[in-house]
């Protein structure tokens, strides 16, 4: 089941901008995959040709960070064959941040795909690209 709600992001997390600037809003989606909790924040409204940043947060059932072999996000067009798969770098704290931009607007799919402890997990989450 995923739950969508709206959080005011004025995020700094070793020093980086995670997000957008300070004030801005963005789209925070849970999951449940596999017995984790995989977390997803975007931009609420992005748009086609404009730089995005993702930030994937991985959580045990009792909300304890996870740490993953690796974390990559499989995005992908729905109105054509357009794919995109960008690496997520850890940043800490079970959080990894990934930066891509979309090709074309229209609705998309961001499945993250996540490694632990040897057993893939993956959630998908869907996002309307404006041009």
């Amino acid at each position: 089941m995923c739950v969508n709600y709206r959080v005011l992001v004025c995020v700094g997390l070793l020093g980086l901008s995670l997000l957008t600037a300070c004030g801005s809003t963005a789209l925070r989606q849970i999951q449940e995959a596999g017995g984790i909790k995989i977390g997803l924040e975007t931009e609420q409204n992005p748009q086609v040709r404009q730089l995005q940043t993702f930030i994937v947060t991985l959580r045990d059932q009792q909300g304890r960070a996870l740490e993953s072999d690796d974390v990559y996000l499989d995005l992908r067009c729905q109105a054509l064959c357009a794919i995109n798969r960008p690496m997520a770098e850890p940043v800490g704290n079970g959080t990894y941040r990934a930066q891509t931009v979309y090709t074309m607007a229209g609705p998309w799919t961001v499945r993250v795909v996540a490694r632990v402890a040897g057993q893939e997990h993956a959630a998908v989450f869907v996002t309307e690209v404006a041009e």
